[in-house]
């Protein structure tokens, strides 16, 4: 009988080990500023992109790109031990003319552009869209640490373009929020087994 117990206990011990569940943590960011790192074009009011309500970050763009919507210190708070398996970034956005592309969808990594871009080239429509960059197994191709997704350092870069030189186009964004899906490292304790 206490044999039996024992072996019960440890198989429910290895299951846990090996059955470690994926977790999800959103954020937004702290930090919302514009940066000339790409376009020329200021965004007004970039902290607008904080909240998905009536107000939103605005570019206006002729013929340009636009600066750097450049969002950090997102204050996440994911285990030190856990494994990073992919990121999410949300946009929601709009244009006035519908002639507006993304121009850069990048995540930073220490405050450094790091992995791919994810820039999608479709035309922006005239009505207010969302759009989801990486998902819950994309890594931007690169590697995480939970460390450096909790650091202030951890942001993303936004920025869109116009190319047509027609009449200025203003360009919004109401929200940019991240999602990091992680997996939690198993609890190695091994159980008591009291008879």
């Amino acid at each position: 009988m206490r044999t039996a117990k024992a072996l019960l206990i440890s198989i429910i011990f290895l299951l846990s080990i090996a059955g470690a569940m994926a977790d999800t943590s959103t954020k937004n960011a702290t930090t919302y500023v514009t940066s000339d790192w790409t376009g020329t074009a200021n965004w007004v009011n970039p902290t607008y992109a904080g909240l998905d309500d009536a107000n939103a970050a605005v570019a206006t763009l002729n013929g340009v790109v636009s600066d750097y919507l450049n969002l950090s210190s997102f204050g996440f708070a994911i285990p030190a031990d856990a494994t990073i398996n992919g990121i999410q970034v949300k946009v929601i956005k709009s244009t006035a003319q519908g002639s507006v592309k993304d121009a850069a969808v990048r995540l930073t990594k220490a405050y450094a552009i790091t992995g791919n871009d994810k820039t999608n080239i479709s035309t922006w429509g005239t009505s207010e869209v969302t759009s989801y960059y990486g998902n819950s197994t994309d890594l931007w191709g690169t590697t995480w640490t939970a460390g450096e997704i909790n650091a202030s350092g951890f942001g993303v870069l936004f920025s869109a373009n116009k190319t047509v030189t027609t009449n200025p186009d203003g360009v919004n964004v109401d929200l940019i929020e991240v999602t990091v899906t992680y997996t939690p490292a198993p609890d190695t304790t091994p159980p008591t087994c009291s008879y």
